[in-house]
């Protein structure tokens, strides 16, 4: 007796079934968000010689930061996503008319190699690169890993024309399995695409340094800032003493501090300057 093709819907059940083990769906990606956030903020103040925990970002800050980490390999991989269910659908078709021929057997044959030789090229990539992985091998193993199974896939599908199909609980565990496997993979390739992009923007503070907006800082006491490009001006008396401090650029405003940069900042020699904010200083902004 040959076994009945199962619906997909019980293939997916399935599939659901085993993914909620890890934990519900929007708290995993609401913890994946505040990974992301954090990775690059911790790679911007790295590369500028600070710790993250300085900033005291909240878990709305470095959701509101893995926006930019997030939204260029999201896109990419929705558009590449789109493109091969509809490739999958084509060939699918092709199959169960009973036209595909050759294409059948010879296609995947070709992918299956195709996708051995890309993941073996960059595992020897990763292994061979000492500092940091390079930033697209994650996202090309990915790729390797999904043709591959793509491919057995198809031939699955040529075959089962004529022949019995697999119960619907095997084909959930290989396609769980799979998901957990791209997901970590896609994890990580984003990781690193979060950590580049705070580097990233750590260099460009030194191109975009003019654009931040000029503070003057006011206080009754002495601040000892001994910054280069920053200069102290007394204002005031002996009896009332005031000092005003220019040349520093405003970076942000956090954990109830404020966080500057000198003039001629850069992240090779650059000083952050770090004063609390409070009642203590008045600060004044200007282009």
């Amino acid at each position: 007796m040959t076994e009945t093709a199962a619906p997909p819907g019980s293939v997916w059940s399935h599939v659901l079934g085993y993914v909620s083990v890890i934990g519900p769906p929007a708290t995993v990606v609401t913890a994946l968000v505040f990974y992301f956030g954090w990775a690059r903020a911790k790679a911007q103040a790295e590369w500028m010689g600070l710790h993250v925990n300085l900033f005291g970002y909240t878990t709305r800050d470095f959701a509101l930061l893995s926006i930019s980490a997030l939204y260029l390999p999201l896109l990419l991989l929705i558009a590449l996503a789109m493109l091969w269910v509809w490739l999958d659908r084509l060939l699918r078709r092709r199959i169960d008319r009973g036209a595909a021929g050759r294409w059948a057997t010879t296609l995947p044959r070709a992918a299956l190699l195709g996708a051995g030789a890309l993941i073996g090229l960059m595992v020897v990539l990763l292994f061979a690169e000492r500092v940091y992985s390079p930033l697209y091998a994650p996202y090309l193993v990915t790729a390797g890993v999904l043709v591959a199974a793509w491919a057995v896939r198809i031939r699955r599908c040529a075959a089962a024309v004529e022949g019995p199909r697999r119960p619907a609980e095997q084909q959930a565990v290989e396609a769980t399995l799979l998901l957990v496997l791209v997901a970590l993979l896609l994890f990580w390739g984003t990781s690193n695409f979060a950590e580049a992009r705070g580097r990233g923007l750590a260099e460009d503070l030194e191109v975009n340094l003019p654009w931040l907006p000029r503070a003057q800082v006011y206080s009754q006491e002495p601040l000892g800032l001994d910054v280069p490009g920053v200069t102290t001006r007394e204002l005031g008396t002996a009896g009332a003493p005031l000092y005003r401090y220019d040349g520093l650029r405003l970076l942000t405003v956090s954990g109830e501090r404020y966080f500057f940069l000198h003039e001629g900042w850069s992240v090779e020699e650059g000083t952050v300057v770090v004063l609390p904010d409070d009642a203590s200083l008045r600060v004044q902004y200007g282009r």
